[in-house]
Parts: structure tokens; C-alpha cells; sequence
């Protein structure tokens, strides 16, 4: 699909610094790094409790345990997209579910095609192929 400079630029500006980085600088408890990382932490008391169970024994206590902490697991896995000011929710469905692929794509690595197709008096069309 071809678009133009302008598009090109509303959808960077857009996915990049609007949502993207909303959901990159949240620093509340619904944020997806902060859940990332009690996830993990979540992971790890998993794999210790298991490893506890099978030194001790699989006591009712221990499966409890188990079972909130795979309930927590299970929760923070299942979550939907953080709000982002100035994104709509069906907007932050779409981007969330393609968020991985997103981060991977940053343009870093071509800062000066970016940087041209974002000066104002750019005329470049972009083309982009069937996989992008």
C-alpha cells in the first residue's frame, strides 16, 4: 500500500510516540512493564514453590500457595491493553495485540529516512510491500 509523508507521519507519530510510549512510560500498577515484571517474579516463586514440593513434599499448604499464585500468573497473562490518553480503546486492542512486532520494528536503525519523512516539506511517497 502507498501512502503519503503526511499519513506516514500521523501513523508514526501515532503508534510510536503517542501509544507506544504512553504504554512504555506508565508507571502505574496497570502498567505492562510493571505487569511483565510480576509476571516473571510470579514465574519464579512458581518454579521455587515446585521446587520446595519436591524436596518436602506436596503439602495442602503449599498447593494453596500454588494456587494463588498461578490465579496472579494466570490474571496478569490475560490482562487487556493499558488506556493511553488520546488512543481510543479499539485502537489500543489493535495495537496491543501487534505489540511485540511493533517495539521490533522501531525505526532507530533508519533515523534518516524517518527524519526526512518527517521534515515538513518532505515529498517522498512510501511504499510499503506485502509484509509490511
Amino acid at each position: 500500500n502507498q501512502m503519503s509523508p503526511t499519513e506516514f507521519r500521523w501513523f508514526e507519530r501515532r503508534v510510536y510516540d503517542t501509544w507506544l510510549f504512553g504504554i512504555e512510560n506508565d508507571t502505574s500498577g496497570d502498567s505492562p512493564l510493571v505487569r511483565e515484571r510480576l509476571a516473571e517474579i510470579t514465574r519464579e516463586d512458581l518454579a521455587a514453590l515446585e521446587e520446595v514440593a519436591s524436596r518436602h513434599g506436596n503439602a495442602r499448604g503449599l498447593r494453596l500457595f500454588e494456587e494463588r499464585l498461578q490465579a496472579r500468573l494466570d490474571s496478569l497473562e490475560h490482562q487487556g491493553p493499558p488506556p493511553v490518553d488520546g488512543v481510543c480503546e479499539a485502537d489500543a486492542a489493535l495495537l496491543w495485540s501487534h505489540r511485540q512486532r511493533t517495539i521490533e520494528l522501531r525505526f532507530d536503525e533508519h533515523f534518516e529516512m524517518h527524519s526526512r519523512l518527517r521534515s515538513e516539506h518532505s515529498d517522498v511517497r512510501v511504499t510499503m510491500g506485502e509484509d509490511d
